[in-house]
């Protein structure tokens, strides 16, 4: 690697991982001051709070990383220009198209690189975020994994092993630990949820009454039993952000086994894997017209630019992301002709905007 390429690397990485700082700062104060609602609650304190933000910074960098990557090659180019460094290198036979070609190459790495790392943190840490403020704060948790569902409710413990639409549920275990002189198994085939209460339908009940110090144990047949759960049936369909790609793809794969839509994970799988795709556009977009600003020598344009475009294809790909979900056939259609779309208007204005420079 040339000197000029090892310095112009170093520039962008280091412009770009302090604007990740500062969205990443600017965001958890922002979340941390929407925790306050809830300090006070149980043993929930400022500094629970705290920790929660803190153990939420995986999931904010995966939103941000890309914006990073966009500020960081303008921040960097900018600078460049601005301290005239970039007329002495193109002085040594590089042209500006190829300089911001290199510029654009780094932010796909870089993209990727921050892709795997959000991938393999954020899932597991915003499950334990959610499992410790919830026990902080006292109140019911869900865990999501492999596929099933378990929700703790006071001393009873409940497994569901599908759901088809938010109400409809089979294989339902729940285990009534209220009574330690009596214990409580009920299990059924299927279920449903009505006003925030779980019916299980012809249930087998097993009851374990104690009696010195041993259990005798009763059952009873087609039971229908009713618990008291206090949350909405939103908790079945199992969050995106909780999943990496692998259990992503396993529930994609799940739905289908079932007969289930799958288009919201789905999307939300092709939105992430697009992500260093995504930063390419925005970086060959961005950086042309930098280079227009370089004669006022303002800094200020060039960032506050880089932010509008980002908003706007930001509020792009998020309508494309709705717009995929609701359609009923060919959804993974109706999301990739937009990336397709940008990416192809990107590398037209690129190329266009370098032969008037």
């Amino acid at each position: 690697m040339k000197i000029f390429e090892k310095y112009l690397l170093q520039q962008f990485i280091k412009n770009t991982l302090i604007v990740i700082f500062v969205f990443i700062t600017i965001f958890s104060i922002f979340n941390l001051l929407n925790e306050f609602k809830d300090i006070g609650i149980h043993n929930y304190t400022f500094a629970s709070a705290i920790a929660f933000i803190i153990f939420n910074i995986p999931q904010v960098l995966s939103e941000v990383f890309n914006f990073g990557i966009l500020i960081g090659g303008l921040l960097t180019i900018g600078l460049l220009l601005e301290k005239r460094e970039l007329v002495v290198i193109q002085n040594g036979i590089v042209s500006p198209r190829d300089i911001a070609l290199r510029v654009v190459k780094y932010g796909f790495i870089v993209s990727s690189i921050f892709l795997i790392i959000a991938e393999i943190s954020s899932p597991s840490f915003t499950q334990y975020s959610e499992s410790y403020k919830a026990s902080k704060t006292g109140k019911n948790y869900e865990v999501f994994k492999g596929g099933n569902i378990w929700l703790k409710k006071s001393s009873k413990f409940i497994y569901i092993d599908k759901n088809n639409n938010k109400k409809d549920l089979q294989d339902i275990l729940v285990f009534d630990f209220t009574n330690e002189d009596q214990l409580t198994l009920s299990k059924s085939s299927n279920g449903k949820i009505i006003n925030s209460n779980l019916e299980q339908v012809d249930a087998t009940v097993y009851k374990f009454v104690k009696k010195n110090k041993l259990y005798d144990s009763s059952k009873k047949n087609n039971h229908n039993v009713l618990t008291e759960l206090g949350v909405e049936p939103d908790f079945l369909t199992p969050e995106t952000k909780r999943m990496d790609l692998y259990t992503l793809a396993k529930q994609i794969a799940r739905n289908e086994q079932l007969g289930l839509n799958s288009d919201e994970y789905q999307i939300e799988l092709l939105s992430r894997i697009t992500k260093p795709i995504y930063a390419i556009i925005l970086l060959m977009i961005a950086i042309p017209l930098v280079y227009d600003f370089s004669r006022n020598q303002n800094l200020s344009k060039n960032v506050f630019l880089g932010i509008l475009i980002g908003l706007i294809f930001n509020l792009i790909m998020k309508f494309t992301n709705v717009m995929a979900i609701k359609v009923s056939y060919g959804t993974i259609l109706v999301y990739l002709i937009p990336i397709i779309f940008l990416f192809i208007l990107a590398v037209i204005f690129f190329n266009k905007r370098f032969i008037k420079i």
